[in-house]
């Protein structure tokens, strides 16, 4: 039976939540998660079933509950564990957020409890959603550390807390989220040595770029990004573009950047050129939310 749970104003403004989101329209990352607190007993433990969990969230708007809760759970909102050949799925930070009524508190669980190694993760490693703001911005570094394990290199780093951490381009990548950007960062400074970009870093918003890339590794290998990133460099419409890295994570720039080998983008040829798009990309985070209708609003004939 699903239970009344608190939800608090904060949880609207959070930040690594909307970038997901931004990043898979029509996956309802927001509501779903915010459902699955209804779906939990008293330690935030609920029954891991796509097809049940359904039935009992968004039950009649059409799309993949599987999928997002693959999106959820490989961003670290919850951990699934197995008990008795059943999966469930346990919520960290319920304890700290819900408040279960004296009545649920003094009953047994409905579900197995987690696994201690489970229960008993770093905090650094679970992610909270803000008791305000101004926590938020505080903690948004640490919140947005890839936390995913099969991104994160099997050498730990040698640096002592208390040494400051080099450059990403002074020194090798930890994981795999690093190579990626360490890659990126190389290849600007071959255009800017070569005149092609104007300024000696990019101008990027990290954390909009690196919620991206834990969703295409879902599905990716680094290498294949890389590659990807690489051919931007030889590509038309990346390279008037400024080679934006968050323009080349977009899915269907993505898609043509591993598949085509760069190049002009499809359809486009001598007689047209693309215009305006400092415009496009002041109002969208990715190529991927532009709607063909306004898209041609930015295309002209030589």
């Amino acid at each position: 039976m699903a239970r009344i749970r608190a939800i608090k104003p904060e949880f609207f403004k959070h930040g690594e939540l909307q970038d997901l989101e931004n990043a898979h329209k029509g996956k309802y990352i927001m509501l779903v998660y915010a459902g699955l607190w209804t779906q939990c007993d008293k330690q935030g433990v609920f029954y891991y079933e796509a097809r049940a969990l359904k039935n009992e969230v968004l039950p009649y708007i059409d799309f993949n509950m599987q999928e997002t809760l693959n999106i959820l759970e490989n961003s670290g909102f919850f951990v699934v564990f197995t008990t008795n050949d059943r999966r469930y799925g346990y919520i960290p930070t319920f304890s700290k957020y819900q408040f279960p009524t004296k009545g649920e508190r003094q009953s047994a669980a409905k579900y197995p409890p987690p696994p201690d190694n489970i229960r008993n993760l770093p905090k650094n490693v679970l992610k909270n959603v803000p008791k305000s703001e101004g926590k938020r911005n505080k903690d948004k570094g640490k919140r947005n550390k890839d936390i995913n394990s099969s991104l994160i290199s099997s050498d730990k780093e040698t640096t002592s807390k208390h040494e400051p951490k080099l450059p990403l381009r002074e020194r090798e990548p930890v994981n795999d989220m690093e190579r990626v950007e360490k890659a990126y960062l190389q290849n600007w400074d071959t255009l800017y040595s070569q005149n092609k970009v104007k300024t000696p870093n990019p101008v990027i918003n990290w954390n909009q770029t690196r919620s991206l890339l834990k969703t295409h590794f879902i599905n990716l290998t680094p290498e294949i990004i890389i590659q990807a990133i690489n051919n931007g460099m030889k590509d038309d419409f990346i390279m008037s573009g400024g080679y934006s890295l968050g323009t080349m994570l977009a899915a269907g720039v993505l898609n043509r950047l591993i598949n085509s080998g760069g190049g002009p983008p499809p359809g486009v040829n001598g007689k047209k050129t693309l215009s305006g798009l400092d415009s496009i990309f002041k109002h969208h985070i990715a190529s991927d939310n532009i709607s063909p209708e306004e898209m041609k609003k930015y295309i002209k004939e030589e």
